[in-house]
């Protein structure tokens, strides 16, 4: 990653950092950070031991349309509010709509615009690096590689592992659901989305829609559950 680029996450981080200073949200020392970030799902929660752990990278998966930019926003939004500290939203596709993110998360989310899943992975560790973030979601739905580079593989997802468990974040990757590129076995806990159905408010108007969350992988301790075990609908609102 250019040196260029590592300047503008550090300036972007400085500028987050004013912006909780002003509304009064302080940066936490690591040692000071809450163990696990709520998912804001009770039994979802339940299912992993009270929440997202710190210091581990989870996977979220699912086809074209499934909500997963949606329900990864809404973790972001949460871990924000739950946790007072800013998040990262790191872009392999340059795929974010901004007006997909709700008002009150955009002074609170760093979003990072890579060119490739392999940049994206790049900037997610320099993001971590920076620290004092207590969520960074790396999305590679979409991503391609660019001409001569090298795939993404557990090489990867072992570096990013290592810096998020070094900064007491929490990382979280967003891919296809037979992405090979996916972290597999690292991640701690790997989920599934699915769209239900939308929710139409009088009839005519679209009001949300339920996305169906499968735990599909979880890893606590030596329990590993290698099957969908866990099933939960999150609904979702249109903002």
């Amino acid at each position: 990653m250019a040196t260029t680029d590592a300047a503008r996450i550090d300036l972007a981080r400085r500028a987050l950092d004013e912006a909780h200073r002003a509304a009064g949200l302080a940066r936490k020392p690591v040692e000071r950070r809450e163990a696990l970030i709520p998912t804001g799902i009770s039994s979802l929660d339940e299912a992993l031991g009270g929440g997202f752990a710190r210091g581990s990278l989870y996977a979220l998966s699912g086809e074209p349309g499934s909500g997963r930019a949606s329900v990864a926003i809404e973790w972001l939004l949460r871990a924000s509010l739950s946790a007072r500290e800013p998040v990262a939203f790191v872009d392999g596709a340059d795929a974010l709509d901004p007006d997909s993110v709700p008002e009150l998360l955009r002074p609170r989310m760093l979003w990072v615009r890579a060119r490739s899943a392999l940049e994206a992975l790049s900037c997610a560790e320099q993001v971590l690096d920076a620290g004092g973030f207590a969520m960074v979601c790396i999305y590679l739905v979409g991503a391609r590689p660019t001409s001569g580079e090298r795939l993404v593989g557990p090489g990867h997802w072992t570096r990013v592992l290592q810096r998020a468990e070094a900064a007491k974040s929490l990382a979280i990757a967003v891919c296809d659901g037979d992405d090979p590129r996916a972290p597999g076995p690292l991640a701690r806990a790997s989920m599934v989305a699915a769209r239900r159905a939308p929710r139409w408010d009088r009839g005519s108007v679209l009001d949300g829609v339920d996305v169906e969350l499968a735990l599909a992988r979880n890893r606590r301790g030596a329990l590993v559950t290698a099957r969908a075990s866990h099933t939960t609908t999150v609904s979702l609102r249109v903002a």
